[in-house]
């Protein structure tokens, strides 16, 4: 059985709708709810299966939490680590500096299990927009974030080696 597209289901029953007086068009629009129905409650069985107890909805609200509180968590050890002074220039900037992972990306499993909490450092806006456009050059933004580990006592070749592959 072909699996097809909200979008292409649509398509399909404007299709029918505007044939409605033919008896086949009839037929095969009173299909359509009953098939699209079907395959909502497959999908939820087969969801349900996976995760007991819970709904798709209430799953994706606790992962967003989840997420938010992680990145929360993150957020206010570079506050508290780095006081408002942004980790590249040191000028002050509070409240407004922007959490960078070095090694890129805000992936949960990234974070904890491959980099943890020493990846992260508390830029200011405008040293945040030059690295992610590796301005001036990529071994200026390595060296600045070495600096970085060095001063906080973190394993630099532990990170960069993982980071490799």
């Amino acid at each position: 059985m072909a699996k097809l597209s909200p979008r292409t289901v649509k398509k399909i029953r404007s299709y029918l709708e505007k044939r409605s007086d033919e008896p086949e068009a009839r037929t095969l629009l009173g299909l359509i709810p009953r098939a699209t129905r079907k395959i909502a409650e497959r999908k939820e069985q087969a969801f349900a299966a996976i995760k007991p107890g819970f709904s798709r909805r209430e799953l994706r609200q606790t992962k967003v939490k989840e997420r938010g509180s992680l990145r929360s968590r993150l957020r206010a050890f570079g506050m508290e680590r780095c006081g408002g002074n942004c980790e590249v220039c040191g000028r002050y900037f509070g409240e407004a500096l922007h959490m960078d992972h070095y090694f890129g990306g805000s992936n949960k499993s990234r974070m904890e299990k491959r980099f943890g909490l020493d990846c992260i450092w508390m830029i200011c806006p405008t040293d945040h927009y030059a690295k992610t456009k590796n301005h001036p050059n990529r071994e200026r933004w390595d060296c600045l974030f070495r600096d970085h580990c060095l001063r906080h006592g973190y394993d630099t070749a532990k990170m960069f080696k993982e980071a490799q592959r």
